[in-house]
Order: structure tokens, then C-alpha cells, then sequence
């Protein structure tokens, strides 16, 4: 029997949860892929796309999916303007001017809905 580990209405985080699922050596599959773009025409909880694994997957499926959705880092000031911004910036996204090299090790990670 195969058990939701992820679902979310924006296909493309979907697709990116089963992505980290595969590298990680997890079968999965996606169910109602295809209905997302209907949100609002069908109810929305009907076109949720969903990743389902196997029941004895869930475990691992899940610490891929918990570790994908974690923030990436604490945010930072800008040298020149002092606006925070996103551990990854490599330029502040109000006045442009290069950020420091962050100690993030580069990762994949999903953006909540």
C-alpha cells in the first residue's frame, strides 16, 4: 500500500520533492499531477498533487522531505543597505550590491506554498 508523503498544489515542488526522492534511491510516484492547474475550477484539495511511496519508504521519504522544506540558513544584512536577505543571495534583492560568501553548503530546498 503506498502512503502520501508530500503534496502541495504548485506541480513544479512536486515534481522537485520526487526528484530528492529518486536521488535518494525511494520509489515514488505522483497522483493528480495533471489537476493542479484546475485549482479554483475543481475544489483544491482535489488537485493537490501528491507523492506517495511505499509504506516501509515512509520513514526515509519523509527525513527527505522534512530536510528539503527546512530554511536554508539565517537571513543577512546587507553591507551597503542593511535589508536582510536570504542566506543564498549572492546580491541584495533591494539595491543589488554583492552579499559575503555564506558558509551554506549548497542544497535543494522547497519554498512554502
Amino acid at each position: 500500500m503506498d502512503v502520501v508523503v508530500y503534496s502541495s498544489l504548485n506541480l513544479t515542488q512536486a515534481h522537485l520533492v520526487r526528484s530528492l526522492l529518486i536521488c535518494e534511491g525511494i520509489p515514488s510516484r505522483m497522483r493528480h499531477g495533471l489537476l493542479a492547474p484546475l485549482a479554483g475550477e475543481l475544489p483544491m484539495d482535489a488537485c493537490r498533487a501528491e507523492i506517495l511511496v511505499r509504506a516501509e519508504d515512509v520513514a526515509a521519504a519523509s527525513a527527505v522531505v522534512a530536510e528539503a522544506e527546512a530554511p536554508q540558513g539565517a537571513d543577512r544584512p546587507c553591507p551597503r543597505c542593511a535589508e536582510e536577505n536570504p542566506a543564498g543571495f549572492e546580491l541584495c534583492w533591494r539595491c543589488g550590491a554583492d552579499m559575503p560568501v555564506a558558509r551554506v553548503a549548497p542544497r535543494l530546498r522547497l519554498v512554502p506554498d
